[in-house]
């Protein structure tokens, strides 16, 4: 138990703000998992499989909600899910919007780093492969670019539940889509996408929204907002397959130190 919580110390004691909601829930992440172990190389996969190991893990799907499971620790503080900008933001701003690093973007850029980090071992890596599975999904969340948390429900669980499917096959489903999102965007391009969708889909449920704050939300509203939700799927589990491909890419392949610091700029 000692050593479990020293290596939760490497990743997870940087930041003091606990997280503020969950994101896609659990067949979500499930899902951003899936695709991503889908489009791995055969270098990433072995490498992940060694690392898994060590909790007697055999899938990313296994892990891919554990952050939500201990977001109330207290001993680490954990790194928050959420990057809040203001409504009328015009960008991402590191300084307001992820103050002390305490935001989801800084929260990926530290774990990338971890598993990078040709000195530290596997079990260390394990949690932060953890977290980071996690918080690439949470990241395409919109909703967790914005305060808008009566809508929060509907976009973490409502609209994916509509489908009516299990992980597996919802996985299979999403990553036929054909949305291609950009490879080589940023975490911080990843927080500003998320947030520019979050702000589309308040406007848009403004006359749905009842005087007590809460709205009016229904199967038609869940059927019609899917799409949003398959593409923002599609892009955390590709982006995280790229991510680790180059994390875990062979020297004589690529530059991992120079892909995974583009990454994170």
């Amino acid at each position: 138990m000692l050593f479990f919580c020293r290596c939760l110390l490497v990743v997870g004691a940087l930041w003091t703000m606990n997280c503020h909601a969950l994101a896609w829930g659990t067949i979500g992440h499930q899902v951003v998992g899936a695709i991503a172990e889908r489009h791995l190389t055969s270098a990433a996969r072995e490498r992940i499989a060694a690392i898994l190991a060590t909790e007697g893990k055999k899938s990313l799907v296994q892990v891919a909600n554990w952050a939500d499971h201990v977001r109330r620790l207290t001993i680490p503080v954990q790194p928050s899910h959420v990057v809040l900008m203001p409504f009328g933001a015009k960008e991402y701003v590191p300084d307001r919007d992820c103050p002390e690093k305490q935001c989801v973007v800084a929260a990926i850029g530290a774990n990338i780093r971890a598993l990078s980090d040709p000195k530290l071992p596997d079990p260390a890596k394990m949690v932060a492969l953890k977290y980071l599975v996690h918080f690439v999904g949470d990241i395409h969340q919109p909703l967790h670019t914005i305060r808008a948390s009566r809508l929060h429900k509907a976009w973490d669980t409502d609209i994916i539940r509509q489908q009516n499917a299990k992980w597996k096959r919802l996985a299979g489903r999403v990553d036929a889509e054909e949305s291609d999102p950009r490879e080589r965007a940023s975490i911080a391009d990843w927080a500003w996408e998320s947030h520019q969708l979050a702000k589309e889909i308040v406007r848009d449920a403004k006359h749905l929204r009842r005087e007590d704050g809460s709205y009016a939300l229904n199967v038609v509203y869940y059927q019609a907002n899917w799409p949003i939700v398959e593409r923002r799927l599609k892009a955390a589990g590709m982006r995280l397959a790229w991510a680790l491909n180059d994390i875990f890419a062979p020297s004589e392949e690529a530059s991992t130190s120079e892909s995974t610091e583009a990454l994170t700029e």
